[in-house]
């Protein structure tokens, strides 16, 4: 009887550990509000303050803290150990936008699930942003991509310079591709086929496409 009550209990500990894990990994969300209480932001969902979960209030999600506070100004793991989240100053989880975030110093992207964006290109009104593999805006300059090989050049507010013909960080002729990627090898625009370095990308020279009339030209 005494073995059998001992299974039960350690069963129902297990169910109920796993049950509890699943809740943090699947990031539930519970219905709350904001609420300022003694000089302080607290998180409840009726009467009940909210602790370690998170809160949507019909616009915005925040954290509950171990205390009930929202988290705020925090660049912070997800429950799950593996994304990478920010609240800003108000508490609002950030969603689809760009975001400086002071405790690295520099500006981040955060996709529609709130996570942070790394080695990725976005896209803004049509144009592209790289971050890093850092999850840093790349901004600036002339920068080479995470995969080591690939070259770009970006603007002082992020925008990469893409679709046409421009200068790399030594003052020679490159291709800038839509995604913001210089072009390496052989390229074409229907009238001339370009010949780019395999290496860094830089031109090298051009030969007319076959059908194409002597008289057609193209300057670089």
């Amino acid at each position: 009887m005494k073995k059998t009550l001992q299974k039960i209990i350690t069963f129902c500990a297990v169910v109920l550990g796993v049950g509890c894990m699943n809740k943090m990994d699947a990031k539930a969300f519970t219905t709350g509000n904001l609420e300022y209480m003694n000089g302080n932001y607290y998180l409840y969902s009726g009467n009940q303050k909210v602790i370690n979960d998170f809160v949507f209030d019909g616009s915005y999600t925040y954290y509950a803290q171990a205390d009930g506070t929202p988290m705020m100004n925090r660049l912070t793991y997800h429950p799950d150990g593996e994304h990478i989240i920010y609240f800003d100053e108000d508490g609002h989880e950030v969603f689809n936008n760009f975001q400086y975030c002071p405790s690295v110093g520099y500006t981040c992207y955060f996709d529609s699930q709130g996570y942070l964006y790394k080695d990725q290109t976005t896209y803004l009104d049509g144009q592209p942003y790289y971050l890093n593999a850092n999850g840093a805006l790349e901004q600036n300059g002339w920068f080479r991509y995470a995969n080591g090989r690939d070259y770009g050049y970006a603007e002082s507010d992020g925008c990469l310079i893409n679709n046409k013909f421009a200068k790399d960080n030594q003052g020679r002729v490159v291709f800038y591709h839509w995604n913001g990627m210089v072009a390496r090898g052989l390229i074409s625009d229907g009238l001339w086929y370009y010949s780019m370095d395999e290496g860094d990308g830089h031109y090298l020279g051009r030969f007319k496409a076959a059908g194409v009339a002597p008289s057609d030209t193209y300057q670089l």
